[in-house]
């Protein structure tokens, strides 16, 4: 495990360790996780994705976690969250969203830009994922 804390750390990527599930997700839960990752970009994100798939590290990816519950039972390596990763732009007519984007925030900037079709999106605690 200490391979992956280093390259983190090199990689400055943000991490918790030791961090119990709950103050996470805010709903009762009694996994404590060996580690917590809240990559910043895209890059960060697929380099630690890599990272693991090349060192067998055993991880679950997540999103904001509004509608996860976990089992008591549950363990990974490491858990990694999308939420930092909430960024869109558009660009020649396309609307390019990083996988942490909310739902409700892209149905907010399609109706505020006159879009249709978004409406759907506004209730649904979710991200692109």
């Amino acid at each position: 495990m200490i391979e992956i804390k280093e390259f983190l750390e090199i990689n400055k990527i943000p991490f918790k360790k030791n961090i119990e599930l709950k103050k996470i997700t805010r709903k009762n839960s009694k996994v404590i996780l060996s580690l917590y990752s809240t990559p910043k970009t895209t890059e960060s994100f697929e380099q630690l994705i890599e990272y693991c798939l090349i060192k067998k590290i055993k991880f679950e990816v997540v999103g904001q976690m509004w509608n996860t519950y976990f089992r008591d039972s549950f363990k990974c390596d490491i858990l990694i969250s999308t939420i930092k990763l909430n960024k869109f732009i558009e660009k020649d007519n396309l609307l390019i969203c990083e996988t942490g984007c909310s739902l409700p925030v892209i149905a907010n900037w399609a109706k505020e830009n006159l879009i249709k079709d978004f409406e759907g999106f506004s209730g649904i605690p979710a991200t692109v994922g």
